[in-house]
Formats: C-alpha cells, structure tokens, sequence
C-alpha cells in the first residue's frame, strides 16, 4: 500500500486499486458464474421434476403390471416372479402379503421370508395408496423405492419395487462436469476477451493520464492521439481541445504581461531620463515647473495604464461580479456624463443623452427604471465606451449615448456615439484586443494603454451582453451593446 501527505500534516494510507482490466476481468467471471450456478440448480430441478418423475412412472407402472400378473395366475402361492419376469433393471421387486410380510423377493434372499416392511411407501399402498421416494443409502447408491397396492384373494397385500439409480446419478455427474468444462473454457474466453477490451479502455486512459502528468509539469505542448471506442476517441479530443485552450490562454497572458511590461517601460524610461537629465544639469528655476509637468504627466501615465490593467484584471477573474443587483442604468449613465462634464467642456462637444422606455410604460420617469445587474460592469462598460467617444471626438464635436429597451422591456440596447475619426476596416476586427491601438503613434496625445475596449469586451461577456461597432474612417463609430432577458422593472 503506498502512502500520501494529507493537508493536516498526516500520512493518509491509500488502499491499492485494481485496474479497469481486472474490474472487467472480474465482471465477466462473476456474470459466467452466476449463470452456471442458475444453470446447475434449472438442472438439478429438471432432473428431480422430469427424469426421476418419468423414472417414478415407470416403475409404478411396471409394478401394476407385475401386481396384476401375480393376480392373473393365481396369487404369490402359485405365481412366481422368476416365471413372470419383468424385473426391473438394477432392480428388485418384493411380493407383500396383506400386513407387509415379504412372500417373495426377487433377489432369492432367504434373510428376506416374511420379513415385515415398515417403509412409508409399502404403508401407502397397504392403505390402497400408491407410494414412492428416493433414498440415498448408507453405501453411497441413490435408489427409489414404488409401492402400489393389490390384493391377493381378499386379505390385501402390495407390490414393493426398488431400483438402483445410478445411471441417473452418472448422466447427471457428466451433464454437471460438461457445464464446469463449460464454465472453464467460457471464464478463459471471458478473461482473454475481457483483457483485450480493458486494454482498449485503459490503453487511451494512460495516454491521457501521461500527457495530464506532462502538462502539469511545464509541457503544454502535450497531446494525445485519440484511439480506441467512440467515447475514448471523444475523451481523447476533449482533451487536446482543452490542451490547446489552456496554452492559448498560458500565451495569451504571457504576451499580456510582455505587452504590459512594454506599456509600462516606456513611461518609466521618460521619467529616468528626467530625472538624469536633473542629475547631470541640475535645472535653472524656470526650468523646473516644466520638468515637473513633465514627470507628473509620465506619472498620470503609469497610474492610468496600472488601473486599466487592474480593472482588466479584475473582470476576467470575476472579482468585479460578485453579484447582480437592481440598478438604474440610467442613473449609472447620467453620473458618468456629468463627472466628465469638465472635459467635454474644455473640448466644446455637444453631448446627448436620450432614454427610450417601451411605450407601453405609464412611468414617464426615468427614477423607478431597474435591471439586474452588476453596477460595477455596467459602470465599466459605460464609463470606458464614452470615455473613448470623448477622447476620439475633436473639439466642437458630438457625442451620444442612448439607452433602449425594445421588446416590451425584455432587452436593453446600450448605444454611444462619436463624431471621431472613425475605425478603418481592416482594424474592426482587433479593436478588442488588449493594447491595440489604431495609431500607436497617438498615445501621447491621447493617453490610454489600449486596454478599454478589452475591459468593454470582457464586462460585455460578463453581464451576458454582445457587443459590435459600426464605423467608417471620417464619419465616427457607433458602439451597441445589446443585453436580452434583462426583465426591466418600473415603480
């Protein structure tokens, strides 16, 4: 028995497991066995109910004709068995007078002469009943013994017939050792049959157990060749599918800190060179404020790239979604548009806000709307998609954020809008992706890390939403985001 450390510190001892081959190995002899065992006791009753019941006939019958023999030449005083004949084989008849005196034996046994006959069956028949058992004898022989009742001129008697039923007993012995053989030969096939279908099973098992074992140690490159029945062959490809999405995520995190790293290097590398740069010429008076703007900016700069990489973070690994609860979009919506009022001030955009609720609602307010939601996702959502449409929208321009609910309250439609450059099409399709930019070269001017559509994309997929974009380079982008089964509540 092998030993394992448990977490409180003790050795646990685990029992050895038998394999899947000796649990099918196993299976298969107990199933032959159980089988027999019917087999032998259908057997033993047909031999009881059919063979020995058509051997109890047959002697019955031939006592009846042998009493009836006897009768017909004049009683046991003038007929003789040895002159009638009609012994059974392995047999031997006894001639009973009306108390059960033996009157004659057919085995000439001088020991035997009026000998009187107690058994159970020679007093049924001298009760006018027919008679008949089975006996196994002290020797070892199996008999039975038939009586039929007769009477000889008026004081009763009876025909007393025992035979020998070994030929039974050796049919039976040989009927019983060609279903052991049987038995034999069938628990052989069932074992070599049941090896070759274990190794089957357990052959993709060990694969998959082996390349399980490589991947937890670093390999993540391990897979496995899908063999064997159709649910191996399954398991084998479930298998290298969750391989394979397992070290796309292992790479996509590494090429996440890479690119973080990269994000946070080029900051960090402005504020050293400020700061030898301070170092080597300590700076004149007036030159100072600008150096401090300056290393304040790449500082801002680290700080927004640190939380965006947070808030990322903290979205894809659910700490951000501990639970839904009922919020008023509408509320979340208006905060964010006036916490950014300074800056869209600063740049002269227009800004709208429209709300549609289903028309068939009486509440005109807009105070008692409630989804369930996390208000953290949704503030993320909303926050990073206006926070885009501001950044990319140039002074004087417009943006807008409207907020649907179609289908009688069954679906919430998140729209915000922008008079920004717009997204060309070759890059629709990456603007998701963690630190794409359009145009690297805009960071400064812009900020950002690159990082908000991916934190939109991942609270999207979070709340159950689905998110797309329209756009065309000069005529801005529209992004939807589209939430069904929402069950808005009014008071």
């Amino acid at each position: 028995m092998s030993k394992s450390r448990r977490s409180d510190g003790q050795t646990a001892v685990r029992k050895p497991v038998l394999g899947v081959r000796w649990h099918l190995a196993l299976s298969y002899l107990l199933v032959i066995w159980v089988i027999l065992g019917i087999l032998v006791l259908f057997m033993s009753r047909l031999l009881e109910t059919s063979i020995i019941g058509a051997r109890r006939a047959s002697l019955y019958g031939q006592a009846h004709l042998l009493a009836s023999a006897i009768r017909a030449r004049g009683g046991p005083s003038a007929a003789r068995l040895t002159s009638i004949g009609g012994i059974p084989f392995q047999g031997r008849v006894l001639v009973l007078d009306g108390s059960g005196k033996v009157l004659e034996d057919s085995a000439s046994d001088p020991a035997m002469a009026y000998k009187k006959i107690e058994f159970p069956e020679v007093k049924a028949a001298l009760s006018g009943r027919e008679g008949s058992n089975t006996y196994y004898l002290a020797d070892g022989s199996f008999v039975m013994y038939v009586a039929v009742p007769s009477d000889w001129d008026g004081n009763g008697g009876a025909v007393f017939v025992a035979q020998d039923l070994g030929d039974i007993v050796t049919q039976y012995e040989n009927v019983m050792r060609m279903v052991l053989s049987g038995g034999g030969v069938a628990s052989l096939v069932a074992l070599a049959f049941a090896w070759n279908l274990s190794r089957m099973i357990s052959e993709p098992v060990s694969d998959l157990s082996r390349a399980a074992r490589m991947m937890a140690s670093g390999r993540l490159d391990s897979r496995v060749s899908p063999k064997g029945p159709l649910e191996t062959c399954q398991l084998g490809n479930s298998f290298n599918h969750m391989a394979a999405e397992i070290e796309k995520t292992v790479e996509g995190q590494e090429q996440f800190l890479m690119a973080a790293a990269h994000e946070l290097r080029a900051p960090l590398a402005s504020i050293g060179v400020l700061v030898e740069s301070m170092q080597i010429s300590p700076p004149e008076p007036e030159e100072l404020s600008d150096l401090i703007d300056d290393i304040h900016t790449e500082i801002l700069t680290l700080q927004n790239i640190s939380e965006s990489i947070l808030s990322l973070l903290r979205t894809r690994s659910g700490a951000a979604a501990a639970s839904k609860e009922r919020v008023n979009p509408v509320e979340i919506i208006e905060e964010v548009v006036k916490s950014r009022v300074h800056i869209s001030s600063e740049k002269k955009l227009e800004v709208a806000f429209r709300y549609n609720r289903q028309k068939e609602a009486k509440v005109k307010t807009t105070v008692g709307t409630k989804v369930r939601m996390d208000p953290l996702l949704f503030r993320l959502i909303i926050t990073n998609l206006y926070d885009n449409a501001v950044k990319f929208t140039s002074p004087g321009g417009k943006v807008a954020v409207s907020l649907e609910f179609p289908g009688n309250g069954s679906r919430m439609v998140l729209m915000v809008s922008d008079t920004g450059p717009g997204i060309p099409p070759e890059h629709l399709g990456k603007i998701f992706n963690r630190f794409f930019r359009i145009d690297p070269a805009r960071q400064k001017s812009t900020g950002g890390a690159g990082l908000g559509l991916a934190i939109v994309n991942e609270a999207c997929d979070r709340t159950g939403g689905a998110i797309s974009v329209e756009s065309r380079p000069g005529d801005g982008a529209v992004f939807t985001v589209e939430w069904q089964n929402v069950h808005v509540e009014y008071s």
